[in-house]
């Protein structure tokens, strides 16, 4: 009875240091964050087999009303929703109702030659479809879909012209996704929200996961990377490519029945289903590989992951190991990296150490010493300012804003990149030095 009450003591004992680590670890990586003004909330949840649920929460839903987030905070999960797209598709094969090998014009009237790409090629990102349609126009730009109709994707899918052929290359595209799920529709007869909630959520018992949000719900605010409140996003026709919100209670609802699935004996047609979506169809580049709609590294680690105007989303799990992350927040800025962070190190992997930047206060005026044009090799950096923010154009590519450290070092809140302005001996700024990669490289300015 001693040795027996001994054992359980260890154990327990053992349980409890791996679970308070694990938040000490999750805390070091998140409450810098918050600290330093990179996002306004965020929610983490962790599942483990045979191990409590570990939820962490930090910040506000809403940082007007001071709301802190919590296990019930709804937030846009975007992309993560095309998950769900690669599920319906897979149960519908499996029960007859589709082929991967069917083609758009079996349910949309096109003669060309986008009517012959296949569901295949729409859910692993090869149709030849761009990103978006071309004859987007938005009204609103910070709601870009809400005015887009069906007429309007019919119109664009008749007259585009494919630029390589269908299966040649993986090309992310919500197009493609978002026509997915509208198939779908037509097959089903049913709206995408009924279908997800009907085939997906009510037998997961998943009650926060929607594309109407619940006005019983505590629903986030959606922030910029300059922490600006900004609406959520609408989508009457691409629904299949990010519609939905969701809360971290039922990620890991979701999380446990992917896993599950794996190991589940006899299966049921949705346990199918999602195994069944997370099998490798295509080879992307390197260890990266997509299935129905899911992405996946190696043959290891399921993800998906999602944006929107004021909101980004993480969700990936290992089926072998039984373990999953879910990252929700409120802010247009990636988490991704604590997501994979978190599943390294619940593999057993050294949790690496992420660097958060510290926004200075600086004046402004001294901007406009900065202004003007720097070559790096054969590309052109310019450098110019919007009121009170400075902004970095290279080559192509959009001006994105670049956030101060100290008066002449900056960084980048969208990518791991940081600027620094040099002077000369006259005091007078005459070159940049771009940080990335490791790397440093020199930029001369010549305007």
């Amino acid at each position: 009875m001693y040795r027996t009450f001994t054992i359980c003591i260890l154990v327990c004992h053992s349980f409890l240091l791996a679970q308070t680590t694990l938040q000490q670890e999750i805390d070091k990586m998140i409450q810098p964050i918050i600290e330093y003004k990179w996002n306004v909330g965020v929610v983490v949840g962790v599942y483990q087999k045979d191990k409590e649920d570990v939820v962490l929460s930090y910040g506000f839903s809403d940082k007007t009303t001071q709301q802190k987030t919590n296990v019930q905070t709804v937030f846009e999960i975007a992309s993560i929703s095309k998950a769900f797209t690669g599920i319906l598709l897979s149960k519908m094969i499996l029960e007859n109702k589709l082929a991967m090998d069917d083609t758009i014009d079996k349910f949309i009237d096109i003669d060309s030659e986008v009517g012959k790409i296949t569901l295949q090629h729409l859910v692993t990102h090869t149709s030849g479809l761009p990103s978006l349609p071309t004859n987007i126009t938005p009204k609103d730009i910070d709601n870009p879909y809400t005015s887009y109709t069906d007429e309007n994707i019919l119109d664009f899918l008749r007259k585009y012209k494919l630029t390589r052929k269908p299966g040649k290359q993986y090309q992310y595209s919500n197009l493609g996704v978002g026509l997915l799920g509208k198939i779908l529709q037509i097959q089903a007869k049913k709206s995408y929200e009924s279908m997800v909630k009907e085939e997906i959520c009510q037998p997961l018992s998943m009650s926060h996961t929607a594309i109407t949000k619940d006005k019983k719900w505590q629903v986030a605010v959606g922030h910029d990377l300059d922490l600006t409140p900004v609406p959520f996003w609408d989508w009457p026709v691409l629904q299949g490519a990010g519609s939905l919100h969701s809360n971290v209670k039922d990620g890991l609802r979701f999380i446990k029945e992917n896993i599950a699935a794996h190991h589940a004996q006899p299966k049921t047609t949705l346990q199918q289903a999602l195994v069944k979506s997370h099998k490798t169809l295509r080879h992307v580049s390197g260890k990266l590989k997509i299935g129905t709609a899911w992405h996946k590294l190696g043959e290891d680690v399921v993800w998906h992951n999602g944006g929107s105007g004021g909101f980004r989303s993480f969700l990936g799990f290992n089926p072998q190991r039984e373990i999953g992350i879910i990252v929700l927040t409120n802010t247009a800025n990636s988490l991704d990296y604590v997501g994979f962070n978190i599943l390294n190190f619940l593999s057993g992997e050294k949790m690496q150490e992420v660097v958060v930047r510290k926004t200075a206060e600086v004046d402004p005026k001294i901007f406009s010493s900065y202004l003007g044009t720097y070559k790096l090799g054969m590309l052109k950096i310019q450098i110019s300012q919007n009121n009170d923010k400075l902004m970095v154009k290279i080559a192509d590519q959009p001006a994105y804003r670049i956030y101060p450290e100290t008066e002449t070092k900056f960084f980048w809140k969208i990518v791991n990149a940081q600027l620094e302005f040099v002077k000369n001996k006259e005091g007078n700024v005459n070159k940049i030095i771009l940080h990335q990669f490791g790397r440093q490289m020199p930029a001369v300015r010549i305007k």
